[in-house]
């Protein structure tokens, strides 16, 4: 199976594609970059040429996945576009993928608890937290522990005293809530190699194909998890003005 997938859900702009078989995967192309420029910008070029790397068009995919968040709504709208476009023109079942799934998936061979958190200010991350269990076979299952939210990196912490062993932090919120929680958690926090630490394109096609999350393209939507900042700032000053 060739899974072409993207990931736009924070400055970093990834595309890669995949090709995988029951046990095992082969990175065919990928494309990273975190350089500020606009995804409306850059993400397109960065299509064509992986596809055009390895003398694939869309037709020869068997799958187009994305992260559908939480992250940037800008970066989400576009990547989740794009991908619909693809879907749509190409007649292929596309994938949503939990943005923090994706990032776990970064890091599935560290031991312990893996805490992907992405910055949502204001003193808060996205977040959910994982672990990966050994199969026997030499493939290792994920297991969710929270659903994806927005929290405090005060009560993350708290949450975080309750289990054994390391914390993996990965994400662009990870060096934050490093130095947030190295008093509370010590030399239990781990921050992910500086490589894997930001979103990939690989890890949300991994993320498809072990979930096997695929939908049709009219269904795929994305998940904010809160309302944008404007509106929420309007909310809270209808809120002080009653």
């Amino acid at each position: 199976m060739k899974i072409f997938a993207i990931d736009t859900t924070t400055k970093t702009v990834s595309v890669a594609a995949v090709k995988f078989d029951e046990r095992d995967y082969t990175i065919l192309a990928e494309y990273n970059m975190n350089a500020g420029a606009p995804h409306s910008r850059t993400l397109l070029p960065a299509i064509k040429n992986v596809l055009t790397s390895i003398s694939l068009l869309p037709k020869d995919l068997d799958v187009v996945a994305v992260s559908n968040g939480p992250g940037s709504f800008t970066g989400l709208r576009i990547g989740i576009a794009a991908v619909k476009g693809i879907s749509g023109a190409a007649e292929i079942l596309c994938a949503g993928v939990s943005s923090l799934t994706a990032l776990a998936y970064n890091i599935s061979f560290a031991q312990g608890v893996i805490c992907p958190v992405m910055d949502a200010r204001r003193n808060q991350v996205y977040n959910a937290l994982f672990t990966f269990e050994d199969t026997g076979n030499g493939i290792r299952k994920i297991k969710r522990h929270c659903a994806d939210r927005a929290v405090s990196i005060a009560q993350l912490g708290k949450e975080l005293e309750k289990f054994n062993g390391d914390v993996n932090l990965v994400g662009d919120g990870a060096e934050l809530v490093l130095a947030e929680l190295q008093d509370v958690l010590g030399d239990r926090l781990k921050l992910a190699p500086r490589s894997l630490l930001s979103a990939r394109a690989v890890s949300v096609a991994q993320a498809a194909f072990i979930e096997k999350c695929f939908i049709a393209g009219n269904e795929l939507i994305p998940n904010y998890l809160r309302q944008p900042q404007a509106v929420r700032e309007l909310q809270e000053s209808d809120s002080v003005r009653k």
